[in-house]
């Protein structure tokens, strides 16, 4: 059994992944319809990663409070950016998210034993986060040999994989 659960404002969008339910969030456009109805929408399928092993108070945390959830959803301002205060103090508001523009934050950790080789300039771990489109055609196509190294047009491609390296 699926069970879904809007998340209308930002103190509801602050969420942990949960492997053994195999969660995803699904990011809904109620305003635009596909030909069957339903609304179109974005899933996105977290990555295995655990939380940070530190205790709240201390000043890695206090530091990286963006890392104590996988996700964090917040109502989109143009003055928001990675840096500064971050998704913990951006929610603080508690704004609306139903019928706006949206952002979704998504963090995940790495935990490794620190290497000497490593501390040079680590060439980082690559992450991919599967994003679906779902519902987005508006009628059913015929599948089509694409020529070597086209890109599908925008709104045809079934799967966006966004690289993350760090």
């Amino acid at each position: 059994m699926v069970r879904q659960t809007p998340l209308r404002r930002e103190s509801q969008a602050q969420r942990v992944a949960d492997g053994h339910a195999a969660r995803y969030w699904k990011i809904a456009n109620p305003g635009r319809r596909n030909a069957t109805g339903e609304p179109v929408a974005y899933k996105l399928m977290p990555q295995d990663s655990v939380l940070p092993f530190c205790q709240p108070d201390t000043h890695v945390m206090r530091r990286a409070q963006f890392a104590s959830k996988h996700l964090w959803v917040t109502a989109y301002d143009p003055d928001q950016h990675p840096g500064g205060d971050g998704p913990p103090a951006w929610t603080a508001a508690d704004r609306a998210l139903e019928n706006t523009d949206l952002v979704l934050w998504h963090t995940f950790t790495a935990h490794h034993v620190v290497r000497p080789q490593g501390l040079a300039g680590d060439a980082g771990h690559l992450r991919r986060i599967p994003a679906q489109g779902r519902r987005f055609l508006r009628r059913q196509s015929r599948p089509r040999r694409a020529a070597r190294g086209a890109v599908p047009p925008p709104g045809l491609s079934n799967l966006a994989r966004v690289t993350f390296a760090w």
